[in-house]
């Protein structure tokens, strides 16, 4: 008997399908040579890229500084489509003492990789409500960049598994700041009472 569920483990042990686990891999800046862009409430840097085969996104490292009085979070998204009304995959923030005021090496890491099907587009973003003045903001480098895609060892992500990538900054829409409501309010008030003025006229 003994022998016989020996042989039986065996088999299923040999039937059962092996063990596997997706490849992570990591989005990098590149491309960085030049002038330096903002990150704040009326600024962002987005990229789109375009997937080949089934892997997971363990997070994106950039090059960036902020301003001497930055304190509000920078927040690293990504969303299933081409812009920021597709589906939310998933989302890390940091708080501004990960940030020092020269350029370096920031990493945005997801707690757990996210998975990431074959044949479609995503739509990267990294934001923050810090006010739109040099010392509030945070900084990336390059008018520009584009993305590399690598594993934790640093080597490139194979052929295929992405197809695409295009830095598409200037996407997401600015949220307006606090000044810009007002003023907005204030006009609206004002056609109001200059349709009022011509009734009675």
């Amino acid at each position: 008997m003994k022998r016989f569920i020996l042989i039986v483990a065996g088999v299923l042990a040999l039937s059962a399908p092996p063990a596997f686990a997706d490849p992570i891999y990591y989005a990098l800046q590149t491309n960085i040579s030049g002038a330096q862009t903002q990150i704040d409430v009326n600024h962002t840097s987005t990229w789109a890229f375009t997937t080949g085969a089934q892997w997971n996104f363990g997070g994106g490292t950039f090059v960036m500084k902020s301003g001497s009085k930055s304190a509000d979070d920078v927040t690293l998204t990504i969303y299933k489509d081409t812009n920021y009304t597709g589906t939310l995959v998933g989302s890390v923030s940091l708080t501004s003492s990960v940030f020092t005021q020269s350029f370096s090496d920031i990493a945005f890491l997801f707690g757990s990789p996210l998975a990431l099907v074959a044949n479609a587009t995503y739509y990267v973003d990294l934001t923050s409500a810090a006010l739109d003045q040099a010392v509030f903001q945070y900084f990336i480098k390059g008018a520009s960049s584009s993305l590399a895609f690598v594993d934790g060892s640093n080597n490139p992500i194979p052929a295929g598994y992405v197809t695409s990538v295009t830095d598409s900054s200037g996407n997401t829409p600015p949220i307006p700041e606090p000044a810009s409501v007002v003023l907005l309010g204030i006009a609206l008030g004002g056609l109001g009472l200059a349709r009022r003025v011509r009734r009675r006229a």
